[in-house]
């Protein structure tokens, strides 16, 4: 009995894959670099750098003063619209108000990367999307015919009347 409870909460720690330290201590790298984050080992995740730090980072470079963001993980999801297919991504948040930045995480035979594209086909891997707003209001991965982009609303058309019932904005930003 015990070991079965010891291997469900190893299990429960490397399926999530958040903020945790578990290999590489390699801290020479920037946000700018292509940088292997992870392994994926019979469907899980493991990561192999330090999310904490990468946290850290994207907090010190958008605000000196107050971190924006209070939580990362690497996720697996899927996209919406005309395609769904299955996608990794960074996601980081705050426990303060409904504040969400994503960044999509290349998957490359079995490893995860955090990749900046040298073409203009693939843009959306080389920026960070961030949604505030309602409840509603959350980065989603879109597809129509074949070209994917960030969204936050459930649907990507531009709404032109907000009010305090459906407020949601989002930014782009580049490292």
């Amino acid at each position: 009995m015990k070991n079965i409870l010891v291997n469900i909460l190893f299990a429960s720690i490397c399926i999530s894959c958040h903020s945790q330290k578990s290999g590489s201590t390699d801290d020479s790298w920037s946000l700018q670099d292509e940088v292997k984050i992870a392994d994926i080992i019979k469907n899980d995740i493991h990561c192999i750098v330090d999310l904490k730090n990468i946290l850290d980072r994207i907090n010190l470079t958008l605000s000196e003063d107050t971190p924006l963001f209070d939580t990362i993980k690497l996720r697996k999801g899927t996209s919406v619209g005309s395609k769904k297919i299955p996608f990794y991504y960074l996601h980081l948040s705050s426990n303060d108000v409904n504040k969400q930045m994503v960044r999509y995480v290349v998957k490359k035979d079995n490893a995860l990367y955090l990749k900046n594209a040298k073409d203009d086909d693939n843009i959306y891997m080389q920026f960070y999307v961030t949604c505030e707003g309602v409840e509603n209001c959350f980065p989603r991965l879109y597809y129509e015919s074949e070209n994917p982009a960030w969204i936050c609303r459930e649907n990507p058309t531009c709404i032109v009347n907000t009010d305090e019932t459906n407020i949601c904005s989002t930014s782009v930003t580049l490292f």
